[in-house]
């Protein structure tokens, strides 16, 4: 076998590239994004803003480069450069590494916010740690896909092509994936940036109120009274809002869009589980999971149904089944979507960090365990311990590459 060959394996009807680096022009591009959002971060940093708001109509455009570089730096970038650093074995798909990217840079941002706030510091002298911690991540990154050797920047001139062709065959093969997440994220900016009118509410209020404790140097004194929230969230949240340089209800406003990263997540975790032949299902089990806000419906029929004092319904009993149901099931009263809306609030630590980290995780487990069975399945002792431990199924299916459970 040639080094340096890409090895598709497949997975579950995808594959996880095993080529030993990713295209050039992909880290060329990442390194210019990485390195100039990198510099409007520390001048942001250094000019920290105090306002709370500011109407949007009057965000200048340097705000708003801030505010990009920001979330771009809290919610992606060190993380991804991270995920390019520690992945030489799975080479993971486009998707999971989007994810861990996501989950990676939050725990940056937010450990560093909590471990200040309680040594009882403000969150604006914090500033150097985050510059310095995303510098080592950038040369470690750069260590690992060779971008220091001579030749890395030397593109052939097919290569830009060969990659619109590739990203335009994407977008003809997966074309109901696009339009229906596409059509899910326009419903995210619905709820939360046309419906508040770009302002926060409800619970974002108190989370934003706890960010800004945390951000002072009185946390270790007040902090432990409030015992019923964990104080990672507000951590997080104080950090970007002292790299982002804005106006804190701006910054927490802007972030609305990513209430559509726990719908990618599920939608991962599913990709994984379900069988090949039935993938499908899992596109609209996603859809579903956002626009379902529980099961109270099927309280309601079973209700219906049961009621025998009547064959047909007038307004008034139906009414009283729909509040008897409420009263039981909560849901039926509420909006009928669970991401977007209420019950959890948006942007709050379920909907930005729980599930993402349940989802991605989980979808995960099963990737670790194609992997093992592929790569090290023919040695006898691996699979004696694997089986002993439960890594391994005891039989596997050649249909399908996934395990059966006996």
């Amino acid at each position: 076998m040639q080094k340096g060959q890409n090895i598709p394996v497949e997975n579950n009807g995808k594959y996880i590239e095993k080529g030993p680096t990713e295209s050039n022009l992909t880290h060329l591009i990442f390194i210019i994004i990485y390195v100039v959002f990198l510099a409007v971060v520390i001048n942001s940093s250094t000019n920290a803003n105090y306002e709370l708001f500011i109407d949007w109509e009057k965000i200048s455009p340097i705000l708003i480069l801030r505010l990009v570089a920001a979330i771009s730096f809290s919610f992606f970038l060190p993380g991804y450069a991270l995920v390019m650093v520690v992945d030489k074995k799975f080479r993971l798909t486009l998707l999971p590494k989007l994810l861990l990217a996501y989950l990676f840079s939050i725990l940056i941002t937010g450990l560093g916010g909590y471990i200040s706030a309680s040594l009882g510091n403000a969150i604006t002298s914090t500033g150097v740690f985050f510059i310095i911690t995303y510098i080592l991540i950038f040369l470690l990154c750069l260590q690992r896909i060779n971008a220091l050797r001579t030749g890395f920047y030397r593109l052939p001139t097919f290569l830009l092509y060969r990659s619109s062709s590739k990203i335009k065959e994407s977008l003809m093969r997966n074309c109901s994936q696009y339009i229906v997440f596409s059509s899910l994220f326009a419903l995210v900016i619905l709820y939360t940036y046309y419906l508040n009118d770009g302002k926060i509410v409800v619970d974002q209020w108190y989370h934003h109120g706890r960010a800004i404790l945390m951000g002072s140097d009185l946390f270790r004194e007040l902090g432990p009274y409030d015992v019923w929230n964990p104080p990672f969230f507000s951590a997080f949240l104080a950090s970007f809002f002292n790299l982002s340089g804005s106006p804190s209800v701006n910054a927490y406003a802007a972030v609305g869009f990513l209430n559509i990263v726990p719908v990618f997540a599920f939608y991962y975790f599913l990709t994984n589980w379900i069988p090949k032949k039935k993938q499908r299902a899992a596109l609209l089990a996603t859809t579903l999971f956002m626009l379902s806000s529980g099961f109270g419906w099927v309280y309601a029929i079973n209700s219906a149904i049961n009621d025998h004092q009547q064959v047909t319904f007038d307004e008034s009993s139906s009414v009283n089944i729909l509040v008897d149901t409420a009263r039981k099931t909560f849901d039926i009263g509420t909006p009928t979507t669970f991401i977007g809306v209420g019950h959890p609030d948006v942007t709050t630590p379920l909907i930005l960090f729980a599930l993402p980290a349940g989802f991605t995780l989980l979808g995960l487990i099963l990737e670790v365990k194609l992997y093992q069975s592929k790569h090290l399945g023919d040695n006898p002792t691996f699979r004696s311990k694997a089986r002993y431990s439960g890594m391994l199924p005891p039989t596997t299916s050649k249909a399908t590459r996934r395990p059966v459970l006996c």
